[in-house]
């Protein structure tokens, strides 16, 4: 009874002495928020069906870029990529930080459309969606413009193939 007490308080005591929290406590943090627009043609303003919008997110721990939520355009150009979250099994904090484990990914605004016949096209989405004051629940990015892909292929030369 004695030993077992001590153990205790050997495993509470630096947690104690540091300020630190220890949480086994399940919870989620938003990776990303809902996020809409639409893309189109970048010459004829005309909706892209098909187009593949991936958010990119950044690891936690050593900021690697990774890719995040992703989805299709709809015929009339529009997509909507759903809200999505990091789960994790615990928190480990004090008074002026906290880390999440395990760590999660998180969008900081940027993302690629890619579409077959187009050149692929990075965006930026400036505005931070996580104010200090309030947590959007949506980001609109407008209109994102594909410009066409210009063709690589060289045409046979007519007198060659004679």
């Amino acid at each position: 009874m004695i030993v077992k007490m001590h153990v205790s308080i050997l495993l509470v005591l630096p947690v104690l002495i540091t300020g630190c929290i220890v949480l086994p406590v399940p919870h989620v943090t938003k990776k990303s928020p809902r996020t809409l627009g639409r893309v189109v043609d970048a010459a004829t303003s005309a909706p892209i069906d098909g187009a593949v919008v991936q958010l990119t997110t950044v690891d936690d721990w050593n900021r690697k870029p990774c890719p995040g939520p992703r989805t299709t355009t709809a015929a009339d150009g529009s997509f909507d990529v759903g809200s999505s979250y990091n789960f994790h099994l615990g928190l480990y904090a004090n008074v002026s930080w906290a880390v999440h484990f395990p760590a999660g990914s998180y969008w900081e605004g940027t993302g690629l459309v890619t579409c077959a016949g187009y050149e692929p096209l990075p965006f930026h989405f400036s505005p931070s969606w996580q104010d200090k004051n309030r947590d959007r629940t949506w980001v609109q990015v407008g209109d994102l413009r594909l410009a066409r892909s210009q063709s690589t292929a060289t045409p046979l030369n007519k007198s060659l193939q004679d």
